[in-house]
């Protein structure tokens, strides 16, 4: 039977603004307001009897009987849930053509037991099942049959709702704290800090020493002519001492990237392991529920922060063999596990619990817990990782390419560079250029991709990460940057301290 409405009359109803919040926790208590006082509950109805939660078009009103009729539906979302508590109150209406305005003109009669048979077999049953075997739950009286039904025996909707929550309530949707959490995810967002930090400080320090080169070479030109040999020769002695800070603290940075470069590569192996253990543990599977994008941002944690790092110190010709083999190891590792959970992990896999009555249905109450975060509808995130991580491995792997041919000569590339690129010619110039052009774009679009999670994780509504949480994981992730970042201050220190005595002695 199709529904009695035309689209028209639907258009109108749906006008009325009933369900206009954005947020699914806000339509559920909406759903409970305007259940209990009253409201024009066929417009509330008839709005989902079009679309239903995923937006897919229900042609017919009587399906929602076969909607609600199935505990693995009803606790799918609140949405279902609170209007499947509504069903069998207007159901008779909907196949006469008619929608009560109110619980009177409804012609609501609480003797009719045989209308709402089924959902007090399910819905109640089911919470009232499931919170005996949380402490916290069974402790309270929400969840009692005299909370959940009224004192006509009909379903109550904010007793449900007071249910629910209080089941969310000891379900804490917090992520793993071994590799997730506020403290490690700022330790997260200090390492990308860092690198690009890194990156910054000492390819300025490099041009600016080749700019005073260039601007020492010409001075010393014209020093024959200078009429003041004396004054020539306190700029020259000025400017030797310029360049001189301009390397030493060079050196000094270059010295704690290579030292941070190594930390890195060992604290995202170690994060990784962690992610795997997670992904295949054994008593994982529901907070890896929630894990996702941790679990992405850990994987784009071992590959951009680690590629910037490592390209800045070739640049600089301070590369070794050993900073080569521990970023392979963490590229391959951050691959890995990204691609894995891109390619085999969803969050709206549903949620199951050996707590939950198997009668009830696939799908237990944290499944609805947990859409306070909504990024498993999002496929942003994975777009983006898997595009970064892509453009990522690419660079990686010419710099691994570059390092390799730069110490291996091989005498047919030597000739082949020769003869493309012959002696004085400026096209090998043009086309270094342009590569570290484009190196520096992906890595600084793949560093963009890590800041979206980042600001997924600290700017969503609904945050996921205890505040409170001062586990030996996370004590650990927020001072493990520390040590690098105090010595390379104290270095910076004491040769700004050497600076300003040079210069007093020069001026003495």
């Amino acid at each position: 039977m199709s529904c009695p409405y035309t689209a028209a009359e639907l258009s109108t109803n749906a006008q009325y603004g009933v369900w206009s919040s954005t947020s699914e926790n806000d339509e559920f208590q909406w759903a409970a307001y305007w259940i209990d006082s009253s409201p024009d509950i066929g417009t509330l109805f008839q709005r989902f009897s079009v679309w239903d939660a995923e937006g897919r078009d229900i042609k017919y009103c009587n399906e929602w009987s076969g909607w609600c009729s199935d505990p693995s539906t009803i606790f799918k979302s609140d949405i279902f849930l609170g209007l499947c508590s509504l069903y069998p109150n207007i159901t008779r209406h909907i196949s006469n053509g008619q929608l009560g305005a109110n619980w009177t003109s409804a012609g609501f009669n609480p003797s009719d037991k045989g209308l709402i048979r089924g959902l007090n077999s399910q819905i109640p049953s089911c919470l009232i099942s499931y919170c005996t075997l949380i402490p916290a739950c069974a402790a309270t009286p929400h969840c009692l049959n005299a909370n959940l039904y009224t004192s006509d025996g009909v379903i109550s909707n904010t007793g449900m709702i007071k249910c629910w929550r209080e089941i969310c309530n000891d379900w804490t949707p917090y992520v793993n704290s071994d590799f997730g959490g506020i403290r490690l995810t700022i330790s997260y967002l200090m390492q990308t800090l860092i690198a690009l930090l890194g990156f910054a400080v000492l390819n300025t320090i490099h041009l600016r020493r080749y700019l005073a080169k260039k601007k020492k070479e010409k001075a010393t030109q014209g020093t024959t002519s200078d009429k003041n040999p004396s004054i020539s020769s306190s700029k020259t002695a000025a400017h030797a001492l310029h360049l001189d800070d301009e390397k030493s603290h060079s050196g000094l940075w270059l010295l704690a990237m290579e030292e941070f470069h190594k930390l890195q590569c060992y604290y995202a192996i170690a994060l990784l392991i962690a992610s795997f253990v997670a992904l295949y543990g054994g008593n994982s599977a529901e907070k890896a529920q929630l894990d996702e994008v941790f679990l992405m941002l850990i994987s784009a944690d071992g590959l951009v922060p680690v590629a910037l790092t490592l390209y800045t110190l070739m640049l600089l010709r301070k590369t070794t063999l050993y900073h080569i083999i521990l970023t392979s190891i963490s590229t391959l590792l951050a691959s890995a596990t990204g691609f894995w959970v891109f390619k085999h992990y969803s969050s709206d896999q549903p949620l199951t619990s050996d707590r939950w009555p198997d009668t009830c249905g696939a799908l237990s109450p944290q499944y609805i817990c947990r859409w306070n975060f909504e990024l498993s509808e999002d496929y942003y995130p994975q777009i983006a990782f898997v595009a970064g991580a892509i453009f990522c491995d690419m660079l990686i792997f010419c710099l691994v390419v570059w390092y390799t041919l730069s110490r291996v000569k091989i005498e047919a590339l030597v000739q082949l560079k020769e003869r493309v690129f012959p002696e004085g010619s400026k096209t090998l110039g043009l086309v270094k250029a342009m590569l570290h052009t484009l190196a520096i774009i992906i890595l600084l679009a793949c560093t963009l991709m890590e800041l979206f999670f980042f600001r997924l994780l600290f700017f969503e509504k609904y945050s996921i990460m205890d505040v409170n949480d001062w586990g030996f994981g996370q004590i650990v992730g927020i001072t493990v940057w520390f040590a690098v970042i105090i010595d390379l201050a104290r270095h910076e220190i004491g040769m700004s301290q050497l600076w300003v005595l040079h210069s007093l002695q020069l001026h003495l």
